[in-house]
């Protein structure tokens, strides 16, 4: 980004005089489209065109690391320009992102530091100018930090000072090289006034003792979101256990992924958790865990009276069908990649209670399995058929076949607002295999769509990606993005936390 302030004017030119003549609404939809490289020759336009488009560049901050040592290093430079006392248009920034990954150069120091549980100079200095920035931004909103470094107290205490903080989301532990660098537990008080807390690779208990004391001083939350660490035990218990007194939470979004320890069972779960205001429940657990340790979970959220519009989850039992029986206007599944338990109910069952339950209100179902068992929870014709001429509502579907069925594909072209498909190879294909798999599949989608009189088709993906958008007349296909997870108007192609992405222009 460009540091932009004041310029002289110059004669104002017959297009700038066009724009400043519109409406201040439409000035701002136009300004927000257009890219910083745009904004900045505005800006040099007139005196009126620079006070108006100047809040525009601003609104978004984003502190990149780049890995690599430079004589050009565009982060030193916008943190030297932007920590300048005299420089005072952060007062437009209403977001900060840290992005990136740390100078490899500095790899050793910080894995030997890390070894003795200390943060190093240079990344405390970073942390230093990053708070001085911070404290120049009075209508900070949200703050990301998702880098492998680790932010400090003093940055973290400076972003609960904004008192218009609604979205914080941290990454507080992440795998270095050689070894991993160190995460000081931050205390998270003072953010009153957040609506949304996203905790990213939670590795050690007081990072979760951490979040239960931001948790209980919240007043406003309505979306947490909390990933461990996979390869650690951890239980959610401790985050309640910390609590003062009894309290609720009046969450509409709850995302808990990982989590290997059985302590965390449904009663002491629900029991913090407004079952009237929950809407979006993401489950998804980790590997250490047993089927044993979750056969009573999804039947205590039943006893909770949770009803979830969109479900989430990879805790497959028979448990999970039940729960799902129970809900009222189920609008989202999805059937995350998990290893299926033995005993496992079968697909057919699975998919009938969905179908029977929610065909009404039904607008997005994915489907997927791995490991031994997948063949178990793969989508037949039977089952395609089903689904295309009874959920005549799904805008979203996701599956997995067998590549000796692809055939079966054309049956789903039947959903007439189908407008997101994501297609998965069942089996360990090769690259050549797959590939050409993927071309038949191509192939044959687009005939099916050219004998469509119309569709609302806009995104398909095979596999892992990429996410192909979808042209028509003739049928045309261009990358959209080359991963899944980064499509903000899709449920099954998005991860809301990989949202600021997107974003960065």
């Amino acid at each position: 980004m460009a540091f932009v302030e004041v310029y002289p004017a110059v004669p104002t030119s017959r297009v700038s005089s066009s724009l400043l003549a519109l409406p201040f609404d439409a000035l701002e939809m136009i300004f927000h489209q257009l890219h910083p490289r745009d904004l900045v020759q505005l800006v040099r336009v007139s005196r009126n065109m620079n006070e108006i488009a100047i809040p525009f560049l601003y609104p978004t901050v984003h502190f990149h690391l780049p890995g690599h040592i430079s004589a050009t290093d565009a982060l030193l430079s916008k943190l030297e320009a932007f920590s300048d006392q005299d420089f005072t248009l952060l007062r437009h920034t209403t977001r900060v992102l840290i992005s990136g990954t740390w100078y490899h150069a500095y790899d050793e120091i910080e894995s030997k530091l890390g070894l003795e549980n200390v943060v190093s100079p240079a990344v405390r200095m970073l942390n230093t100018l990053i708070t001085v920035c911070v404290s120049k931004m009075p209508n900070l909103r949200a703050f990301i930090w998702d880098s492998q470094i680790a932010p400090t107290q003093k940055l973290i205490s400076m972003v609960a000072l904004a008192t218009r903080m609604e979205y914080l989301q941290l990454r507080v532990a992440t795998d270095g090289s050689p070894t991993p660098y160190f995460h000081p537990t931050l205390k998270l008080g003072g953010f009153s006034k957040l609506r949304s807390l996203n905790i990213i690779d939670v590795k050690i208990t007081s990072a979760l003792q951490s979040v239960g004391n931001a948790l209980y001083s919240s007043e406003q939350l309505s979306e947490l979101a909390i990933w461990a660490d996979e390869d650690v035990i951890l239980s959610l218990d401790v985050i309640f256990s910390g609590w003062p007194g009894p309290r609720t939470l009046n969450l509409k979004s709850l995302d808990l992924r990982k989590f290997s320890n059985a302590g965390w069972s449904a009663p002491s779960l629900w029991q913090h958790i407004s079952a009237a205001c929950l809407r979006d429940l993401t489950l998804e657990v980790g590997s250490l865990l047993q089927p044993d340790d979750y056969n009573g979970f999804w039947e205590g959220a039943v006893a909770a009276g949770i009803r979830p519009t969109t479900l989430r989850t990879n805790l497959i039992s028979e448990g999970l069908t039940n729960f799902i029986y129970s809900c009222n206007g189920l609008e989202v599944f999805l059937l995350t990649a998990c290893l299926l338990p033995r005993p496992l109910p079968p697909i057919s069952i699975f998919l009938e209670t969905i179908i029977s339950e929610h065909f009404k209100s039904l607008r997005v179902l994915a489907i997927h399995a791995q490991g031994p068992d997948e063949s178990e929870y793969l989508l037949d014709r039977k089952l395609l058929a089903s689904l295309s001429s009874r959920c005549t509502k799904l805008e979203e579907l996701g599956f997995k076949i067998l590549e000796q069925n692809q055939a079966d594909v054309h049956l789903i072209f039947q959903l007439p607002l189908l407008r997101a498909l994501h297609i998965d190879f069942a089996g360990d294909l090769n690259f050549d295999m797959q590939e050409l798999s993927h071309l038949k599949l191509r192939k044959q989608v687009a005939e099916c769509l050219s004998r469509m009189a119309r569709h609302s088709l806009a995104y398909i993906a095979f596999d892992e990606g990429p996410v192909y958008a979808i042209q028509v007349n003739p049928v045309r296909w261009h990358v959209r993005s080359n991963m899944i997870w980064y499509i903000r108007d899709t449920v099954i192609f998005r991860e809301k936390m990989f949202d600021w992405v997107s974003t960065i222009k």
